[in-house]
């Protein structure tokens, strides 16, 4: 694998990092739901922030390296060299989550059907709603593998999620999604899977997670102010329709 391949990776990873849904635990003491929250929007206002590390040759590499991905079209670069954010473009994208099999909006748009239908005007579906069972009837396996499906959707703008201090996680659809959804799927991209890609990803992905558990925010004021544990809207009501999409979910997350 090449250094452009190894950097795009590392950059599809690391966004990733940043928007998957964060489950309270007891007192939030360091501020992450809010360091999270500021990343989140440094992320939809300019890209990831990526400037390097170590000394200032490999600053200046990484910089190199950036520069070098821009000009081939695979990522959209902004900012100045010390200071420099990156997101990939949709073709990059496509590529690394074939090559890590990962999830693109394409792959989860039968998830944000669901989450739409389930939304409705209250905006919010809660993920025991969109799995389909309570939490006495859920494991561990059924919430961290929604929150995967739901990454290409919350990177996208089309959902947001949020956690009340119990560690329940729920989806808002945003009016994006909403646009997105009128507007229809878009097509899937194509590509080859990679154990090597794949590895070097979950490296990243988990390595990342565990180190966010220490991010603090830049801004003391900013606060994230869980959801009300005793506000849960009542699951809807099941329908053909609803039932129709939420099949057509669970399938689409095995194939």
């Amino acid at each position: 694998m090449d250094d452009q391949s190894r950097l795009l990776i590392q950059l599809a990873a690391q966004t990733d990092v940043i928007f998957a849904p964060y489950r309270y635990d007891g007192i939030n003491a360091r501020g992450t739901d809010a360091a999270i929250w500021e990343r989140r929007q440094t992320y939809h206002r300019a890209g990831l922030r990526s400037t390097g590390g170590g000394s200032e040759q490999a600053r200046q590499d990484h910089h190199r390296q950036l520069r070098g991905l821009r000009d081939a079209g695979l990522i959209v670069l902004r900012g100045k060299t010390n200071d420099l954010h990156a997101k990939l473009t949709p073709r990059a994208d496509g590529a690394v989550r074939r090559a890590t099999a990962t999830h693109t909006v394409a792959d989860s748009w039968p998830l944000l059907e669901l989450i739409g239908l389930l939304a409705g005007k209250r905006s919010m579906a809660a993920e025991v709603d969109i799995i389909g069972r309570n939490y006495d009837a859920v494991v561990s396996s059924d919430l961290a593998g929604l929150e995967h499906r739901c990454l290409p959707l919350l990177i996208a703008g089309y959902v947001t999620s949020g956690s009340d201090i119990d560690g329940r996680v729920g989806y808002f659809l945003t009016d994006a999604g909403r646009t997105a959804l009128a507007a229809g799927r878009p097509a899937a991209p194509k590509g080859d899977f990679s154990n090597e890609a794949a590895d070097l990803y979950d490296a990243i992905w988990t390595a990342g997670l565990a180190e966010r558990e220490s991010w603090e925010p830049i801004n003391r004021a900013n606060i994230v102010i869980p959801l009300s544990a005793g506000a849960w809207p009542a699951m809807p009501e099941s329908t053909p329709q609803i039932e129709s999409a939420r099949a057509a979910a669970q399938e689409a997350s095995r194939a």
